[in-house]
């Protein structure tokens, strides 16, 4: 622990210092704010923007600058607040993000020569001047978000809180659907994983006569998401992997190809990019084999009868989707689908509702036609993975468009009551936190109408 003494000598520094280097403003870069023990500099902010401008996350109003101080000078106090409270991030969750943010630069600019062009750096050395931001966001966000947990809301509140909002601020819900579905994967004949494990064998062939992975990756592999960044997964340990691709990545050195791997995706190369401790990033090219007409037919019939047999009440759909669904997330729930994918504005994320317009569109054109209690013909769709998948599926409830309401949307109303506590008691804890903490901000920035007051002392 420092002594008093070297904290106050540590403060007159850094406020000296900020006085100092205002001065050579437009020459070097300069202290903007002090918080504590902490800096902000004049060429973070400028980072900062940039990074706002290329992801399209600029605000419409106001002074750009002086918001993404006031920003930053929240998460110095939020920081501060997690080192006291000895808050550990998961360092993959960094490595994560930051790759998600090299993917958005890369897909903004056209090419990750571009992104290296504009910031006058190598990618490693973009990635190492990120990546300490990133981590620190991510930081005070979990702080954040441990300030939200310990807030509660009682059903009385919830009823208050929906009395005093005015109607028309409530949302408009649209169409929403809840279904059961039992689900087939068609099975693959001999003959299409041959000619699957062929072509991986041809593209490792070529990997290793010396052609870039990166670049087989993005031409043939069908891992959709992972082949427009040649094949590259980002950090992860092999506890996120299916086991016979993580058994397959711990035996690889840097740089090493694997053989042939098969999961229940497909089949695999892997190339070991990097090891830090337990975390690895690696590429890989995935090829599945394709199901063919006739394997396609079988499952369909297959389906047909089970269909048959629920709408002669030989046997329940639940009791079906149990004995014979191959989804394994929705056959234990006797086949009712919950929304597991945190996508866009979906206000039903980890609900059984779904909006209309989150449902997967193969999907929503055989459910859309249906009756509650109704049953659809067999369908070809896709699964969360993107795999081939034959459904049969039944509309268990169907709810039209309306304005939310206390006694239908329940849930719905306590999630904003929430949301307006933790938000009311985060600010009276930035409030206590500002007044407490030494905060010195340059005087460039002294006429920012800042939403939180008591930065300028």
């Amino acid at each position: 622990m420092q002594s008093p003494l070297k904290v106050v000598l540590t403060l007159f520094f850094l406020a000296t210092g900020l006085a100092s280097f205002s001065q050579q403003k437009g020459t070097v870069d300069y202290i903007v704010a002090v918080v504590g023990k902490d800096i902000v500099l004049a060429s973070d902010i400028e980072q900062r923007l940039m990074m706002m401008k290329q992801s399209g996350e600029l605000p419409a109003n106001g002074d750009v600058k002086c918001q993404i101080l006031e920003q930053m000078l929240t998460e110095k106090l939020l920081i501060n607040q997690a080192r006291l409270d000895s808050l550990k991030i998961n360092q993959m969750s960094v490595e994560n993000a930051l790759q998600d943010r090299m993917d958005r630069l890369v897909a903004t600019l056209g090419s990750l020569k571009a992104v290296e062009d504009m910031y006058k750096k190598t990618a490693y050395q973009i990635k190492q001047e990120l990546r300490e931001t990133i981590r620190e966001q991510i930081l005070a966000n979990q702080m954040k978000q441990s300030i939200g947990e310990k807030i509660v809301i009682t059903p009385t509140e919830v009823q208050k809180f929906y009395s005093k909002l005015p109607k028309d601020s409530l949302p408009v819900l649209p169409d929403q659907y809840i279904f059961r579905q039992i689900v087939l994967y068609p099975p693959a004949g001999s003959n299409a994983k041959l000619e699957a494990k062929d072509k991986l064998l041809s593209i490792r062939e070529r990997i290793l006569k010396g052609e870039k992975f990166s670049n087989l990756a993005i031409l043939y592999s069908q891992d959709v998401e992972s082949a427009k960044r040649g094949g590259e997964l980002g950090f992860t340990t092999s506890k996120t992997l299916v086991k016979p691709f993580a058994d397959a990545c711990a035996n690889l050195k840097d740089g090493q190809v694997s053989n042939i791997v098969e999961t229940e995706y497909g089949f695999h190369i892997i190339q070991m990019i990097e090891r830090k401790g337990d975390l690895f990033n690696v590429r890989h090219v995935l090829i599945k084999p394709d199901f063919s007409a006739e394997h396609k037919l079988q499952v369909i019939n297959k389906l047909d009868s089970i269909a048959n047999l629920i709408r002669k009440d030989s046997i329940t759909f639940e009791n079906a989707a149990l004995k014979f669904s191959e989804d394994k997330n929705s056959r234990l729930n006797g086949g009712i689908v919950v929304n597991m994918v945190p996508y866009g504005s979906n206000i039903n994320y980890n609900s059984t509702k779904f909006d209309k317009d989150y449902i997967n569109p193969k999907d929503y054109y055989s459910i859309s036609g249906l009756k509650e209690g109704q049953i659809s013909q067999p369908y070809e769709s896709v699964d969360d993975s993107q795999q081939a998948v034959v459904k049969i599926t039944k509309i268990e409830k169907f709810i039209p468009s309306h304005v939310a309401n206390i006694k239908d949307d329940f849930k719905l109303i306590q999630d904003i009551a929430l949301q307006k506590k933790q938000e009311e008691s985060f600010e009276a804890w930035l409030k206590g936190a500002i007044e407490k903490m030494y905060i010195k901000v340059d005087s460039s920035f002294a006429k920012c109408d800042f939403k939180s007051k008591g930065w300028i002392k």
